[in-house]
C-alpha cells in the first residue's frame, strides 16, 4: 500500500489523466531515509546514544567551572558520530523529542554525580536545547520532572537555548524562562550572533549568559570587525547582568584576546576536547589549564612591538633598543605580530611597511582599530607622500621614520612615543581625589 500510495503522489503530479508506476528507483529513494531513520530509532533504544562533555574554565579565577553536554551516536559501523551529524536527522524524522529527552536525563544524572554533597564547588552541566523541544507544551513539565527524578540541585544545570527563540514578542516563551529561572537553574543563549535576534532583544528575557559563537572567534585578534563586534558583545551583555562564555578557542591568541577583553569564561579545542564523564572525572581531579594572558594593568615592563620581516634588520633594531633598556617583542610577519598584541601588554610598535603578508599601512589600520591605545610607528625605504598620507589617515601612524635609520633616530622616535603613551593615560591621583 506505501508503494501505491507513492505511485498515486507522482501520478497527480504529473497532472490530468496521467498515471504512474512505482519503481525500484522510487523504492531506492525511500530506503535511503528510512534505512537512518530505523537505526536512529534502535541507537535510542539500544543505547548508542551517549554524551561527552567539554570543559568550559572561569577566565577570573582561572579554574574550571563546568562542561557543555554534547551528543554523540556510538554507531557500530561509523563509529562515534557528532551532534552536527545527529541532530538534522533526528529532526527530519521526529525522533528529536525522545533524543532531547533522553539527553537532558542522562546529563541530569551525570550533574548529580558531579555535585555530590561535599564535593565542594558547584559543577554546572550545560545542555543545548533544540527550538524544537523548547517548544513542546510540557517542556516545563519535563524539567521539573527530571530534577524530582534524578535529585539534581537545579543551580547545577544550565540550559542553552537557540536566539531564533527570543523575539520581543514572545510573551510565551518569557513566561516559560521566567518559569525555568524560578527553579533556580541558569538559562544562557548559545551561538549568539548567527540568528536574527538582537542584543537590545536580550533585555526582556531573564538570561544569565551570552554564548559568542565560534565563527567571530577564528579571526579575532587580526579582524577589526570580528574583534567589534565580540567586543561589543561583551561590553552590553555585562550591562545588562549577563556573564559571557566564548566558545571555539583553538589557540592562545584567541583565549588571551577574549580574556584581555573581559570574558567571563571560555571553551574549545585549545583548553580541552570533548570527553566520556569516565574520563571527564578523572581529568577533573588534576585538570591541565592553558596558561592564562597577564593581566595588562599588572605589566610592569613597558614594551616595544618590533614587526621587520628581514632577520638581520630586526635583530639589528632589537639591539639598538635593547641597550637603551626598551622592552621588545619581536615579529616576522603580520600574523606573528597579531599573536604577541594578543598576548602581551604592548605599549609601542615599529612596523616596516614590506611586510610579505600584509602591508604595513594595511596592519597599522587594523591595529589602530583593535588596539587603539597603541603608539604606532613606521619605517620604510619608501618617500611616497601618498604613502605617507595614508599611514597617517588610516593607519594613525604617529611618526615616519625613513630608511636606512640610526639607533640615535630609532631610540629616539620609540623614547618620544613612550611619553606620548604616558601622557595619554589617566592620572590615578585625580580620580582618587574624585572619588
Amino acid at each position: 500500500m506505501r508503494h501505491a500510495d507513492q505511485a498515486l503522489l507522482q501520478a497527480k503530479r504529473k497532472g490530468c489523466s496521467a498515471y504512474s508506476l512505482f519503481k525500484d528507483l522510487h523504492y531506492s529513494k525511500l530506503n535511503e531515509r528510512h534505512v537512518p531513520e530505523q537505526a536512529l530509532r534502535r541507537a535510542l533504544d539500544h543505547g548508542e546514544l551517549c554524551l561527552y562533555y567539554q570543559p568550559q574554565i572561569d577566565l577570573y579565577n582561572k579554574s574550571v567551572l563546568g562542561a557543555e553536554a554534547l551528543l554523540r551516536w556510538n554507531h557500530p559501523q561509523k563509529g562515534l558520530l557528532s551532534a552536527a551529524q545527529v541532530i538534522p536527522l533526528a529532526e527530519e524524522t521526529g525522533l528529536i523529542d525522545p533524543i532531547g529527552r533522553q539527553v537532558l536525563h542522562m546529563a541530569c544524572m551525570q550533574a548529580r554525580l558531579w555535585n555530590t554533597p561535599g564535593s565542594g564547588q558547584l559543577f554546572t552541566v550545560s545542555v543545548n536545547v533544540s527550538a524544537q523541544q523548547f517548544l513542546q507544551a510540557d517542556f516545563t513539565n519535563q524539567i521539573e520532572n527530571e530534577l524530582a527524578l534524578t535529585g539534581v540541585s537545579p543551580a547545577a544545570l544550565k540550559l542553552e537555548i537557540t536566539e531564533s527563540l527570543l523575539l520581543p514578542e514572545s510573551n510565551h516563551i518569557r513566561r516559560m524562562l521566567d518559569h525555568l529561572k524560578a527553579l533556580g537553574m541558569q538559562l544562557a543563549v548559545d551561538d549568539f550572533g548567527t540568528g536574527y535576534a538582537s542584543l537590545g532583544y536580550l533585555r526582556h528575557f531573564p538570561l544569565d549568559w551570552l554564548k559568542v559563537d565560534r565563527g567571530f572567534v577564528q579571526d579575532i585578534a587580526s579582524s577589526p570587525n570580528d574583534a567589534a563586534i565580540v567586543c561589543a558583545m561583551i561590553d552590553l551583555a555585562h550591562s545588562l547582568g549577563m556573564k559571557v562564555m566564548v566558545e571555539g578557542i583553538e589557540n592562545s591568541t584567541q583565549l588571551a584576546f577574549v580574556q584581555r577583553r573581559h570574558s567571563d569564561a571560555a571553551q574549545g579545542y585549545y583548553i580541552e576536547r570533548p570527553m566520556a564523564a569516565d574520563a571527564l572525572t578523572r581529568w577533573l581531579r588534576a585538570p591541565t589549564l592553558p596558561p592564562f594572558a597577564t593581566d595588562g594593568k599588572q605589566a610592569a615592563n613597558h614594551n616595544v612591538l618590533l614587526l621587520e620581516d628581514d632577520e638581520s634588520q630586526r635583530q639589528i633594531m632589537a639591539l639598538w633598543l635593547r641597550e637603551d633598556n626598551f622592552q621588545v617583542l619581536l615579529a616576522g610577519n603580520a600574523q606573528q605580530a597579531f599573536s604577541i598584541l594578543a598576548e602581551q601588554s604592548v605599549d609601542v610598535l615599529v612596523v616596516d611597511y614590506a611586510l610579505p603578508d600584509l602591508d604595513g599601512i594595511e596592519f597599522m589600520r587594523r591595529v589602530r582599530a583593535i588596539y587603539p591605545g597603541t603608539v604606532r610607528l613606521l619605517i620604510s625605504a619608501r618617500t611616497d607622500h601618498n604613502a605617507l598620507a595614508r599611514a597617517i589617515n588610516e593607519g594613525g601612524v604617529f611618526r615616519f621614520l625613513p630608511k636606512p635609520i640610526t639607533q640615535d633616530q630609532l631610540s629616539g622616535a620609540v623614547r618620544n612615543a613612550f611619553q606620548i603613551h604616558a601622557d595619554a593615560q589617566p592620572d590615578p591621583s585625580s580620580s582618587s581625589q574624585r572619588a
